[in-house]
């Protein structure tokens, strides 16, 4: 009976995709998904939030919801109340029943002093986040228009692992970016091999008809792309383990999920994913003590081998 919130745009509306519900959203016009509105009219904001509040009342049995969509961070930038995310996710830490929320990718700018000190009161808040850095080189990141530098990027990193210390921190990274040199290749390997993420999600850059990238010059041949994304992903694939290797020997809180064979497969509050021998598990949270590293199904996933389960209380 576990629900996820997921976007997937039908015609002018996104619609919220659930196991068991379906239900119209607006998109902003920077993309920003909202929970649930009825009326993309600017007299309806004020309501917003409470329509998505009273929305996730009324779904029974949940036990874990995860925000997503693209710029989420920007969610109630439009509205007439100063509403943001964070008022979102204070509201639903609220509702009883709900045991976690989770967020999708985020917009590293939104990870300020105050965000975080508000955030971590959310006790429901899962310790996983997913900021997109894209590239550790300052000059890389200029030609992508990114407004933000290498350094106030590890800054954010910084402060969310000071106030989560089991945090799992993932990010997207682009190789092969035009222009981008192997001296800026190597700044950001360097710059990746000290932030230690738990997971790189490393993409080739691909030229898209009609962007200002596609015209640039220095276009990256897909030898050398190849090359650096393989690069990225053994590094990658290293500081997996080494997050894994963190927990061996740790009890840990479970949302088991789904049954997968003689498994039962689960994700704990940093997005581990855990299976363990047992039945007739799902949607529940239990205690697992993790009694060693498995193997890793695919770069996507990370598996544990847990048993010694006990009912959470």
């Amino acid at each position: 009976d576990l629900r996820c919130i997921e976007s997937g745009k039908i015609d002018k509306f996104n619609v919220i995709q659930s196991r068991f519900t379906t239900a119209r959203m607006r998109t902003l016009k920077t993309g920003t998904t909202v929970v649930l509105v009825y009326d993309t009219d600017v007299e309806m904001n004020t309501k917003i939030l409470d329509e998505n509040i009273a929305f996730l009342k009324r779904q029974k049995g949940i036990k874990e919801v995860v925000i997503t969509g693209i710029h989420v961070a920007s969610y109630g930038i439009d509205f007439d109340n100063n509403t943001r995310l964070i008022d979102l996710l204070e509201a639903i830490q609220k509702i009883d029943g709900i045991k976690r929320i989770r967020l999708g990718s985020l917009e590293p700018n939104i990870i300020t002093e105050e965000f975080v000190n508000r955030l971590k009161k959310v006790t429901k808040m899962c310790d996983h986040f997913h900021l997109s850095l894209q590239s550790g080189c300052d000059e890389t990141l200029k030609r992508m228009n990114r407004k933000y530098t290498a350094e106030t990027f590890e800054k954010e990193v910084n402060l969310l692992r000071k106030t989560f210390p089991d945090v799992a921190l993932t990010t997207d990274v682009i190789v092969g970016f035009p222009g981008e040199t192997e001296e800026e290749f190597n700044e950001t390997y360097k710059y990746l091999s000290k932030i230690r993420f738990t997971k790189l999600h490393v993409f080739k850059y691909s030229p898209r008809k009609g962007t200002v990238a596609a015209k640039m010059k220095n276009q990256i041949d897909s030898t050398v792309k190849e090359k650096r994304s393989h690069k990225l992903i053994e590094l990658s694939n290293e500081c997996e383990i080494e997050f894994l290797d963190r927990y061996v020997g740790k009890e840990l809180k479970v949302l088991f999920e789904k049954q997968d064979g003689e498994y039962i497969k689960g994700h704990t509050t940093n997005y581990l994913v855990v299976k363990a021998k047992e039945t007739e598990l799902e949607n529940q949270i239990k205690d697992v003590k993790i009694v060693s590293r498995d193997n890793l199904e695919s770069v996507s996933y990370t598996h544990l081998r847990a048993h010694e389960t006990r009912r959470h209380l």
